[in-house]
Parts: structure tokens; C-alpha cells; sequence
């Protein structure tokens, strides 16, 4: 959820090395037209491959398939503070910033989606 860009963006897993990246833009009751006009056009263009920002960010996903299909590639490190984990209900939280607790999070629930049936 991206509530300050009135945006909910979706990331489906669709195979090892294929994503799809959702961007659904919702209206909030009782507000402007403008408000959703507004927010349509920010969406359209902060998530256009044209934009400086999304283009890293395809060109990051690209190259993570890539690597990812490479003879070496057996394991994805993502390892850093994990001794510091804090437990959170089904997941966990990261103890600094520095955690990359979020995307071993991820890697978790992407397993679980792609060997749910």
C-alpha cells in the first residue's frame, strides 16, 4: 500500500524468472475527482519504464533474472544482521536498518506461493 499515492502495487511472482508488477490507483470516498485524476497521472508516470527512477528498477529486476539463471546461482545471500532478527507473528523484523530481513521475508511467501497448487 502506497495510501499518500492513493496506489496499491501488486508484485506477482509468475515463475523463476518472470514478475509482474501491478499498479492499481484507488479512490478515496467522499474526495475531488481531482484527487484520482491526480493520482492516475502520478502512477502512469512514476512507474513508466520512461521514468529515471523505474528504469533502475527494471534494469535491477533484469539483471536479478539473469544472474539468477546462471550455472552458479544456486543460493540467494541474503544474510546481513540475519543472527538479529526479531520474531513478528508469522515473519520477521529486521533489528537495524541495515537488515535485509524484508527480502528474506519475501523469498519466504514467494516459496509458498509458487509450491502453493
Amino acid at each position: 500500500m502506497q495510501p499518500s499515492l492513493l496506489q496499491l502495487r501488486v508484485i506477482r511472482p509468475l515463475a523463476v524468472d518472470r514478475t509482474l508488477l501491478e499498479i492499481w490507483v484507488f479512490r478515496l470516498k467522499g474526495a475531488p475527482d481531482s484527487f484520482t485524476s491526480r493520482a492516475i497521472t502520478a502512477a502512469n508516470i512514476g512507474n513508466s519504464p520512461a521514468n529515471i527512477v523505474a528504469a533502475d528498477d527494471f534494469e535491477a529486476y533484469y539483471r536479478v533474472h539473469t544472474g539468477l539463471r546462471g550455472p552458479e546461482s544456486d543460493w540467494v545471500v541474503l544474510s546481513r544482521e540475519a543472527n538479529r532478527d526479531i520474531p513478528l507473528g508469522s515473519s520477521l523484523k529486521g533489528a537495524s536498518g541495515n537488515s535485509e530481513v524484508c527480502m528474506r521475508n519475501m523469498y519466504q511467501a514467494w516459496g509458498q506461493y509458487m509450491s502453493a497448487r
